[in-house]
């Protein structure tokens, strides 16, 4: 099984705003990056899908092109989740899902969702531990 990274080639493309698009024009979005020789789109968890589904629509609609998350925000879901998630789409798509993980932002994780963003790199580094 080819691994994402040997199969993303030199140039990628990262669209926050396919988040915010609706399915069908996202899927249409995905496939002109694909037949322009895009080797990854990168998408962003914002608040418009979740990232895991809607990279599920994406390589679906697609041959090739690798999907990364960038970033699936470790503040939304459990640990054992973010693995689930990223189990099934590296199953579903050998060799297209990449999973990037990130912190996301302060006015995002306390302001909008609540939690508590004093610590964001102890947190992450409990985080990836507890992914293992």
């Amino acid at each position: 099984m080819a691994r994402p990274q040997e199969d993303m080639g030199r140039i990628g493309l990262w669209y926050g705003g396919i988040d915010s698009l609706p399915s069908p024009q996202a899927r249409e979005a995905i496939q002109e990056a694909e037949a322009l020789g895009y080797g990854s789109l990168w998408l962003a968890e914002a608040v418009g899908r979740d990232p895991f589904a809607h990279a599920g629509i994406l390589l679906s609609a697609t041959e090739r092109i690798v999907v990364a998350t960038g970033i699936a925000n470790v503040y939304a879901r459990d640990p054992m989740t973010m693995v689930a998630g990223q189990r099934t789409l590296a199953e579903a798509f050998p060799g297209r899902f990449l999973l990037g993980l990130g912190v996301s932002h302060a006015h995002l994780v306390a302001g909008v969702r609540k939690h508590d963003y004093s610590k964001p790199y102890s947190y992450m580094v409990d985080y990836l531990e507890r992914m293992a």
